[in-house]
């Protein structure tokens, strides 16, 4: 239960650091304004431990720092918080239900598939990069890795202090907040990695409930599992399944600065003259603040974000400039954006190369040639039947090219929908791919009806409201991915695409969620949700595999070599008391991945080790560091082969095999 504290901890840390600036929003047009507090207090939190770190404070000791004022706002709260009625204190203990139901079915995973599902998902390269990396900042200053390079002699302490040297410069913000709050709980890199990854995931119940609750007037029950369905569902699961940290770590906040920028447009916003001077003052300086925080975020975490949500958020301000009337207050509110998107950029200065300079490189290199890695990440888009690289070399016209064609337009919606693993695989009869692809596209049309009916009848009563404005923002940021398609740009427009899905989620979300809305069109949109709750509720289940292989129906990206779960265990913890009693540990693995998981993980149990191996800052493919000084006679041995063992060694064995 280490996990489930941790996460709860951490939760209330982010919670209490960010309630004082959710309380700047106005309250007479801002609904939830706290749920947005714990957002905003992990993007503050990551930004000043980074901050602090490149000043020379270790992430713990800049955790610490940052964790004393999220105490006294904690006192303040205490202090000051007293509701009057009863039903003041019943919606805000449902909401926290609802948050440790979703944080347990987050967690729950992780305690039935162990470190065989946990250590890694579809991507050990970036996992294990981000655990290597976030574990030598945890452990080695800023200055001491800058001054690394290859010849130095403290590049031989293990792989991947140079790696992590190099990772600098490519926003490691959410590396280095891993590491302060693995380090203010003791809790080890790797251990703590799983659950910090689902306290990251959680953020988007909040995000989604804050959203949800200022856009429609629905019912409060059919919010919360709306809410909870965005966060549990496929599109999340997804992006924790590729392991990609920051892109998990921004989507919360990028869908919070949507709302912002569409709160902040409204026409329901109060005028200066009904609230008075002072709360006007406080009100744009709150929203200032908050657009300020949050953009400087995501700038750290992820700026590649804000190439997703950039350009439709500027078709989104012209279409309300293009409907409403101009006036100096919608003149006021941009400037406030602008102002804050520039504070943010501001904010960079002390860490520009890994923040913005990583930005423009990242902007580079998307222009340049395209990468390969849709064919393994985005192959899910393209379905389980049909091999339509093959199809598009087959000029014929069989029955085989028919039915591709056929099942391409299905195969891709429901995949970007979602609704991939509804989609049958290639093992069952013809027959029966083709009735349940027919009831995929009856779904769809159905589904798309009900979403563009609502669209439509929002714009039509008020084409300022805010539905309507996030309608446009959402439509814009799925279009996006689609320019990038035709330009060539697979890799990149996958990747919008998988950024802009909340939104693609809200929008479809919207009939079941709008009281005005007919009951044919609800129940398209009550499947919907129904599907990704369903998902999020089975990944216990999945989790449960004995080979550590999730969903083991390709192309869904849930491993890349089988092997590395098949024949390898991750379970190095099982080890622990053992290890601890070991005077000098010799690791001998022929694995690069599973041998620098191995060696992060004993550096932190502050084990003495050598590697029988060269060192290479990139598995093989990086930089040669040369080899350890070997002991005369190693009493333990950290192995998956017996090619090295000597008589009167402990074994640690990591192979899965258990014969040997």
């Amino acid at each position: 239960m280490v996990e489930f504290g941790f996460e709860l901890a951490a939760l209330i840390l982010c919670f209490f650091l960010g309630f004082p600036i959710s309380r700047l929003l106005s309250a007479s047009s801002v609904r939830g304004r706290a749920l947005i507090a714990p957002v905003l207090g992990y993007g503050l939190f990551g930004v000043v431990v980074t901050i602090l770190y490149r000043f020379g404070v270790m992430p713990r000791d800049g955790g610490f720092l940052v964790l004393i004022p999220a105490l006294i706002s904690a006192l303040s709260w205490l202090a000051i918080y007293r509701p009057a009625q009863p039903e003041q204190w019943r919606k805000p203990l449902r909401f926290c239900l609802l948050v440790l139901a979703v944080v347990l079915a987050c967690l729950t995973p992780e305690w039935i598939g162990g470190p065989q599902f946990w250590a890694f998902q579809g991507n050990h390269w970036d996992n294990i990069n981000y655990i290597a990396y976030s574990s030598a900042t945890r452990t080695h200053s800023f200055a001491e890795l800058t001054a690394l390079t290859p010849e130095s002699p403290a590049a031989l302490q293990n792989d991947y202090l140079l790696f992590a040297k190099s990772q600098l410069d490519a926003r490691p913000t959410v590396g280095i907040a891993l590491a302060a709050l693995a380090g203010m709980f003791q809790i080890t890199t790797p251990e703590a990695s799983y659950p910090y990854l689902m306290l990251l995931q959680v953020m988007m119940l909040f995000a989604a409930s804050f959203v949800l609750l200022n856009t429609f007037r629905a019912q409060v029950g059919a919010l919360a599992v709306s809410a909870a369905a965005l966060t549990l569902g496929f599109f999340m699961q997804y992006v924790v399944d590729i392991n990609a940290w920051s892109q998990l770590a921004a989507m919360p906040l990028a869908l919070t600065v949507v709302m912002i920028v569409v709160l902040t447009l409204a026409p329901e916003m109060p005028p200066l003259l009904q609230i008075g001077v002072v709360h006007s003052i406080r009100r744009t300086l709150g929203n200032l603040l908050i657009i300020t925080i949050l953009v400087g975020s995501l700038l750290y975490i992820y700026p590649e974000i804000l190439l997703a949500y950039g350009p439709p958020g500027v078709v989104s301000v012209g279409v309300v400039l293009l409907v409403s009337r101009f006036s100096i207050a919608i003149l006021g509110r941009l400037l406030v954006m602008v102002l804050g998107a520039g504070l943010a950029v501001a904010a960079c200065l002390p860490f520009w190369q890994g923040s913005v300079g990583h930005l423009l490189r990242q902007m580079q290199m998307a222009s340049s040639q395209p990468v390969t890695w849709w064919k393994y990440f985005q192959r899910y888009l393209f379905g389980r039947d049909v091999d339509y690289q093959a199809l598009v070399h087959n000029h014929d016209w069989s029955l085989s090219t028919l039915y591709g064609l056929f099942s391409l337009p299905v195969d891709f919606l429901s995949g970007a929908l979602g609704a991939f693993w509804l989609q049958p695989g290639a093992d069952i009869s013809i027959r029966y791919r083709l009735f349940l692809k027919l009831a995929l596209y009856a779904f769809l049309v159905w589904l798309f009806l009900a979403a563009a009916r609502t669209v439509w009848a929002n714009w039509r009563r008020d084409p300022q409201s805010v539905a309507s404005q996030l309608s446009i923002f959402a439509v814009a940021a799925c279009m996006l991915p689609i320019v990038f398609v035709v330009l060539g740009h697979y890799w990149v427009g996958g990747k919008t695409l998988a950024m802009a899905t909340p939104l693609l989620f809200i929008v479809l979300a919207a009939p079941l969620l709008d009281p005005e809305a007919r009951l044919r069109w609800r129940m398209a949109s009550a499947l919907f949700v129904a599907v990704h709750l369903g998902f999020g509720l089975y990944r216990p289940f999945a989790a449960s595999e004995p080979s550590g292989i999730h969903y083991p129906f390709p192309p869904y990206p849930s491993v890349q070599d089988s092997r590395l779960k098949t024949e390898l265990s991750w379970d190095i913890a099982r080890w622990r008391p053992m290890l601890q009693t070991c005077r000098h540990t010799s690791i001998d693995l022929d694995n690069p991945f599973l041998e620098r998981y191995a060696q992060v993980y004993l550096t932190e149990l502050q084990v003495d080790w050598t590697t029988t191996r060269p060192l290479n800052s990139y598995y093989g493919l990086g930089e040669s560091l040369g080899r350890q000084p070997q002991p005369g006679r190693p009493d333990c041995l950290l192995t998956a082969q017996f090619d090295h063992v000597h008589a009167g060694q402990s074994v640690i064995w990591l192979g899965r095999n258990r014969q040997p």
